[in-house]
Formats: structure tokens, sequence, C-alpha cells
């Protein structure tokens, strides 16, 4: 089962809840994912505030050269991210 990413972490959902993905296609089940709730929520935004003050104190370049660096992973994933999204869907790329 796939978890949650919450600071950082990779997590189960707190209530112990999944969600199975289904193809629909085939109608059946390709992954099972951690299905967050209220307090995996909570957790993720209070961690999330934490974080803005840091971020804030991040010069312009460096988060400019931050934010390319993600882009660039995006991009170097954008197949794979691509067929998993297609598959979510039911429907080609």
């Amino acid at each position: 089962m796939e978890l949650l990413l919450i600071g950082g972490d990779r997590r189960p959902a707190t209530s112990g809840d999944a969600y199975r993905l289904i193809d629909p296609a085939t109608g059946e089940t390709w992954m099972e994912v951690a299905a967050g709730g209220a307090a995996d929520i909570d957790q993720a935004v209070k961690l999330a505030d934490q974080m803005r003050s840091p971020w804030r104190k991040v010069n312009s370049r460096d988060r400019t050269r931050m934010l390319l660096n993600l882009s660039g992973l995006l991009r170097s994933h954008l197949e794979e991210l691509a067929q998993l999204e297609s598959r979510n869907v039911g429907k080609p790329i």
C-alpha cells in the first residue's frame, strides 16, 4: 500500500483506511493508497504552516533554484506520471 507523505515522512493514514484504485477498463484493483482523514489533514497543515517561516528566509535565487530542480524532477518522471494518471482515469494518453 502506498503511504501518505506528510512533513517529509511516509506514514499510513491515522485511521488505517485505504482507497482502492480501480482500473476502469478491467474493474480490477491495481493499487491501494492510504486514505488520509481529518487528523492527517490537520497534521499536514500544521507542518506546512511551520515551514512557511523558514521558506520566507530563503533568498529568491535559492528559491528559484529549488523550484527549477523540482520542475526538472517532474519532467524527468513525466512519462511515468502520465501512465499512472491514464490508468487511474481509464483514458488513453
